[in-house]
């Protein structure tokens, strides 16, 4: 949605006034785009808003028959390294229970009421509409959805710099995803030892406003 509202922006000048066609292979785009407001988060909200001065209609189109490629997203091809990361994920999803009837419901379609859907996914209901299903990957906006089986890895990777709950939270919302995975990487740092000796440390050398000027002055 953030490049749909980035196109729109950057060629004002042009489509301004005039009624026009977005092709996407990002297919939950067309339902977000028709959100109601009210319903929406607050960062989709500011998108939506910015686009509602375009007569912009967002068609889903498959990226095989999107035949003028993005250029810049295919001038780093993915090396093995990281295509080998990916059909990992791909097999663990295929082995997920869970994330195989995740998988069904987005690629037929979610039911109308909450209540029809089973409830082993019935917690993805609230994000129904940033999911979508590419080339055996589970993807939640740009996000790559992480099977079970490899969430205590990505979590390992992502706090292996020892930054703390923030950081690692902003670094996941980069690519990857699964339901719990804001509180489990609070749980995570928190019971890291090394993070928890350091922040005890840092409390017990660290400056103490209330000091008076005269037991600074005897250091």
């Amino acid at each position: 949605m953030l490049a749909v509202v980035y196109a729109c922006e950057k060629f004002h000048t042009y489509i301004y006034g005039k009624s026009f066609i977005i092709h996407s292979d990002h297919k939950p785009l067309e339902m977000i785009h028709l959100k109601n407001l009210c319903a929406a988060p607050p960062r989709l909200q500011r998108m939506l808003l910015r686009l509602q001065g375009y007569d912009v209609t967002i068609q889903y189109r498959p990226g095989r028959e999107l035949l003028i490629a993005d250029a810049l997203s295919r001038l780093n091809p993915i090396d093995e390294h990281n295509e080998h990361k990916l059909n990992t994920i791909k097999d663990a999803t295929k082995d997920d229970q869970e994330l195989v009837a995740l998988t069904e419901i987005v690629v037929n379609g979610w039911p109308e009421r909450q209540r029809e859907v089973p409830q082993a996914i019935r917690k993805y209901w609230a994000y129904r509409d940033e999911l979508s299903v590419e080339d055996g990957l589970i993807i939640k906006g740009d996000r790559i959805v992480v099977p079970k089986t490899m969430q205590k890895d990505i979590l390992r990777k992502l706090h292996e710099a020892h930054q703390g709950i923030t950081k690692c939270q902003l670094r996941a919302k980069a690519s990857v995803f699964w339901h719990s995975i804001n509180r489990d990487i609070e749980d995570m740092v928190k019971e890291c030892h090394l993070c928890q000796e350091f922040v005890g440390h840092y409390h017990e050398s660290h400056f103490n406003p209330r000091r008076s000027r005269q037991d600074l002055g005897k250091q």
